[in-house]
Order: C-alpha cells, then structure tokens, then sequence
C-alpha cells in the first residue's frame, strides 16, 4: 500500500504538466468510496477549515486564502472527519510557503504549500487540475458552486521550485 500511495503521488505532478485535458464543469458530484482518495487533506485551523492534496510525502498544497500557520492540525487519510477511522494520520504543520504573487483578496496565484511533519483539490478524468479559491462555506451543494485556482504550467513550475531546493 505505502509502495502504491508513493508511486501515485509522485505522478501526480508529472501528469500536471503532460495531460492537456480539463472539465469545463462538475454536475452532480457523489461522494467518493471510502478511503479511494489518500491523497485528500482536511486542514484544521480553529475555527477555520480548508482542504488541501498530498503532492509528495510530506508536502501539501493548498489554497494561499487559507492563511495556513503553524497551529494547523492535518488529517491525512479520512473519509469522515467525525468518525474514528484507522486509516486517519495526523500531522502538524512546519512550514508553509505562499505563492509571492499572491495578494490578499485576490483569487490569483492562490497557492500554498505546506511541509507537515511527515483548499480541496478539483480532480478531473483522474487528474489534480485546480484547489478550491473561493465558494460557499458549505462544500458539495448543487445550487453553491465553487471557483477553483487553475494549476497552469506557472504554478505547476513554482511547485516544482520549490519542492527542488528544500528536498
């Protein structure tokens, strides 16, 4: 399991940069079969809540509107934040680096990275195309879209950047 989670993770930029595919809308979401997604992060940060995806081993991306600090609480590997699950790790936050060209207020470059000590990701055809920017506070209601942060090639190459000189 952990050989499958590593492989996959380490794709999912490789398949960023080389699949020219993407969704031009999400109808009807459902939810996800349990523990299908190990990727997923729940970021905790009382009392507000983001999502982030797993890149690499022990990197997170998220959204930079999130204000991430180093008293966020990480849950890895949950399909229900509520209940007990074995599957749930959890981490706390050491780091965190912010687009430099994001502004507050700005939906643009709204990234951010973050090193655990180990918002959501829009997931089409099987490949991390955007995070969430801004929507509703309730996720997942038909009738309350959400706006994702676009991962283009920019993006994808100040991740990439930034992983390089701190692995």
């Amino acid at each position: 399991m952990k050989l499958f989670l590593s492989l996959q993770l380490s794709t999912i930029l490789v398949i960023l940069l080389f699949d020219g595919r993407a969704c031009m809308k999400i109808i009807k979401g459902k939810e996800a079969k349990a523990h299908s997604r190990p990727y997923m992060v729940h970021i905790q940060q009382s009392p507000e809540l983001c999502g982030g995806i797993l890149i690499k081993p022990h990197w997170v991306l998220t959204a930079a509107h999130c204000n991430i600090n180093l008293t966020a609480n990480i849950t890895l590997g949950a399909h229900s934040i509520s209940a007990v699950e074995k599957e749930k790790q959890f981490r706390k936050t050491n780091r965190v680096i912010t687009h430099e060209l994001y502004k507050d207020g700005s939906f643009n470059y709204d990234v951010a990275l973050l090193q655990g000590d180990s918002g959501g990701p829009l997931i089409c055809n099987g490949v991390l195309r955007g995070v969430v920017s801004f929507g509703n506070i309730r996720c997942g209601i038909p009738e309350s879209p959400a706006v994702f942060t676009d991962l283009n090639s920019k993006i994808v190459c100040w991740i990439y950047k930034q992983l390089s000189g701190l692995l």
